[in-house]
């Protein structure tokens, strides 16, 4: 009986403890969110009509295995049949992207491409409810600070425009509307373009449209230029003398023999370009100029920026570089990246996180790497690299110190 008694009370305990975390949790959020101008109303009316969701933290920790190559992913984000359709809309909405394009110098062709790519046409705007997903991240403890801010961000469109989020869909990581925008985002570059005193990114395509120019353009969008091309290296690229992540005028590619896709040579212009190669040097080649860094703006992935720019020029039927003739790739999985990651911080290297993801700072590890060892330093990831950086690791008596 004692035994029992016991159990009861430290099951009575741990459930007071849930309770009191609970509450103290909830008790200086609305502290922080009412500091930053939230109603206690719109307060009282979110928490007792949104909980959390599980399901969501099992999404934020999931990394997939494999590493997609370049053409798998394009095959995936950008299929013929989106291209078409993407055309088709193209046309349908040309007259009030004409007039966008006019204000924010966005070409129509861009914000087609952006609205396939974020939610194939208005189609899949998420599975998630939009309160519920940046409650359940914002009490996370993987990234909590962004995730609050996100959703006071959240709370501050409902209060000001009545957006109920406690209903509305969004990605498990709260991105929501016809351009998956964050609540920041909205409250900073939405527009009501047909001033009907309503800000909509849900329904209103002109609006979701206006709001989406309106963000690139105050990224830094240039207009009259494009987002950059393909291109062919030349067998004797001088790989070991230049760094290509260093910015060049057009005409001096053009002097280091770069060509355009179509075997012609680059036009003798100034605009200032970076060399991309998503695949390693045995892969497609690209030059991208001011506007693909914007797109970067919008999502930090390579990958992410070449098929925004590979899926406009398609819209228009602007020449583009085929993936056919390159290889699918090999795959690369997600515990070899952190390996790798690890050797280079080990090498001195590296100094970022070892949580597996190949961002810029990896690749720009990878190439101080590569340099080192008389490589191309094209700051591709891959298991020969992998391989390389385990036998430089293997000739060294001490190694520098790495937070796993």
């Amino acid at each position: 009986m004692l035994r029992l008694f016991f159990i009861v009370l430290g099951l009575f305990i741990f459930s007071y403890r849930e309770v009191l975390s609970r509450t103290s949790w909830e008790d200086e959020f609305r502290v922080e969110a009412i500091g930053s101008g939230v109603s206690a109303a719109t307060l009282d009316i979110f928490f007792n009509n949104v909980k959390e969701n599980s399901k969501v933290i099992d999404l934020d920790r999931k990394q997939p295995e494999f590493r997609l190559s370049f053409p798998e992913y394009l095959e995936i984000v950008v299929p013929e049949y989106r291209i078409k359709e993407g055309r088709r809309l193209f046309f349908r909405y040309l007259r009030i992207l004409e007039r966008l394009e006019k204000k924010y110098g966005i070409p129509p062709q861009y914000l087609i491409a952006f609205w396939g790519m974020e939610s194939n046409f208005g189609k899949n705007k998420g599975d998630f409810i939009l309160g519920s997903s940046l409650l359940t991240l914002a009490k996370d403890n993987r990234r909590p600070l962004f995730f609050r801010s996100e959703l006071i961000e959240a709370l501050k469109m409902m209060d000001r425009e009545g957006i109920d989020i406690s209903n509305v869909k969004s990605s498990w990581a709260g991105a929501f509307g016809n351009f998956q925008f964050m609540p920041s985002t909205y409250n900073k570059y939405a527009v009501d373009y047909n001033k009907d005193n309503r800000v909509d990114i849900i329904e209103d395509i002109e609006d979701s449209f206006a709001s989406a120019a309106n963000y690139l353009f105050s990224a830094g969008w240039r207009r009259g230029e494009v987002w950059g091309r393909g291109v062919i290296l030349p067998v004797d690229f001088p790989w070991l003398e230049i760094d290509i992540s260093e910015k060049r005028p057009l005409r001096e590619w053009k002097r280091l023999g770069v060509k355009n896709v179509n075997k012609q040579d680059l036009p003798d212009s100034d605009i200032i370009s970076e060399l991309v190669l998503p695949m390693g040097y045995k892969g497609p080649a690209f030059l991208v100029y001011n506007n693909f860094e914007v797109i970067l703006d919008w999502n930090h992935s390579v990958y992410y920026g070449l098929a925004i720019g590979y899926f406009a020029d398609r819209i228009v039927n602007r020449s583009f570089l085929s993936m056919n003739k390159y290889p699918s790739g090999e795959d690369f999985t997600h515990y070899e990246a952190k390996e790798l990651q690890e050797g280079l911080c080990s090498l001195g290297f590296y100094k970022g996180d070892i949580e597996g993801i190949i961002g810029r700072e990896s690749r720009e590890a990878i190439k101080k790497f590569q340099r080192s060892i008389n490589l191309p330093a094209d700051g591709y990831a891959d298991s020969i690299i992998l391989g390389r950086i385990k036998e430089e690791k293997a000739k060294k008596d001490k190694s520098f110190a790495c937070e796993k």
